[in-house]
C-alpha cells in the first residue's frame, strides 16, 4: 500500500546480494518503491513490508542499516 515502508532485495553492481529499505508510493498510475536516487518499479522483487511512513518514519532515516 502506499506509504509502506519495505524492504527490497536485490542484486548491486557486482551481482551480491542487497537489501534496500525503501517507501511505496503511487506514481503514474501504478505503485512503485520510491529510493532517494529515484522511483524505481521491481516487477519480481521480494520485499517485506516492515512498517509505514505514518507509525515507523525512522525506517526510513536508519535506511539501508535495517
Amino acid at each position: 500500500y502506499e506509504g509502506d515502508i519495505v524492504k527490497v532485495a536485490g542484486l548491486d553492481e557486482n551481482n551480491d546480494l542487497v537489501y534496500r529499505v525503501c517507501e511505496v508510493v503511487f506514481n503514474k498510475g501504478s505503485f512503485v518503491f520510491q529510493f532517494k536516487e529515484g522511483f524505481y518499479f521491481y516487477h519480481n522483487s521480494l520485499f517485506k513490508v516492515i512498517g509505514n511512513i505514518y507509525e515507523n518514519p525512522e525506517l526510513l532515516e536508519k535506511g539501508n542499516e535495517l
